[in-house]
């Protein structure tokens, strides 16, 4: 399994995350998490899967970049909860947060 690993140590807003995440992951321009989001589950990026993303060094974020990190989590086992239990392929894709 691929291991993709991201710095959040010195992300200051939301849209710092979603940038670093959408060049590491070759991301078309994604104005926002809920398009970022569905680019992933939808394989619309270079990243070879499966793979794990590990977002470390945000103990001292902002809120408002915590919650948007959380949330993409959700969206992604969301995604994946309804692609198994309706015996879709997995999209290959999991958040791993390290404190």
């Amino acid at each position: 399994m691929r291991i993709v690993e991201l710095d959040g140590s010195g992300w200051t807003t939301p849209l710092d995350f979603i940038n670093a995440l959408r060049i590491t992951i070759g991301a078309p321009n994604a104005a926002d998490l809920d398009a970022l989001g569905e680019t992933m589950i939808g394989g619309a990026v270079s990243l070879e899967t499966p793979c794990t993303i590990r977002i470390a060094g945000t103990r001292h974020a902002p809120s408002a970049v915590k919650n948007e990190i959380a949330a993409l989590t959700r969206m992604i086992e969301d995604a994946r909860l309804w692609r198994d239990n309706h015996r879709y392929g997995d999209i290959g894709v999991t958040i791993e947060i390290l404190p």
